[in-house]
């Protein structure tokens, strides 16, 4: 007997240390299904999430498209306006060097009306002269730059004397 006594104390031991294992298990399952909610309410987040930011690349997509619709019409106005003003130049160069290679003979009327206007121009002249070099001195600051014109102005007409 002592061999079935020495039999039933290992299946004993056996059976307690399996107790022993089966509720250590089964507060980890108790921890596991306290997560579990834990883990579906964070999933649930995710998915608010991942939606939220699929349809802000949907608005971004569209915005980016919108744009660069816009760019491209820009561009091609843009383009449209450069061949116009690149006509317009060529044309306006074409004008100009004829006008300078033929020098137009003055008719009889536009040399008594420069003749005419020749003493007022010189009035004009000494009229604006004191004052715009009165304003001309550097550091007049702002009215320097503003009177440049009108010296260039003064030049043409004394040029046109």
């Amino acid at each position: 007997m002592p061999l079935d006594l020495l039999a039933n104390g290992v299946v004993a031991v056996l059976l307690v240390a399996t107790i022993a294992v089966a509720s250590v298990l089964y507060v980890r399952l108790g921890r596991v299904r306290k997560m579990k909610g834990e883990m579906e309410a964070l999933i649930a987040q995710l998915a608010t999430a991942s939606e939220a930011a699929e349809a802000s690349l949907r608005g971004f997509r569209e915005m980016a498209e919108s744009t660069g619709r816009d760019v491209e019409e820009r561009v091609r106005t843009g383009q449209a306006l450069r061949e116009e003003l690149t006509f317009l130049i060529d044309r306006a160069s074409t004008i100009a060097d004829r006008l300078t290679a033929t020098p137009a003979p003055a008719q009889p009327r536009q040399q008594a009306a420069a003749a005419a206007a020749a003493p007022r121009a010189s009035k004009l002249v000494q009229a604006i002269r004191p004052r715009a070099k009165a304003e001309a001195a550097p550091d007049a600051g702002i009215a320097y730059r503003t009177h440049e014109a009108e010296q260039a102005l003064l030049r043409a007409l004394e040029s046109a004397r």
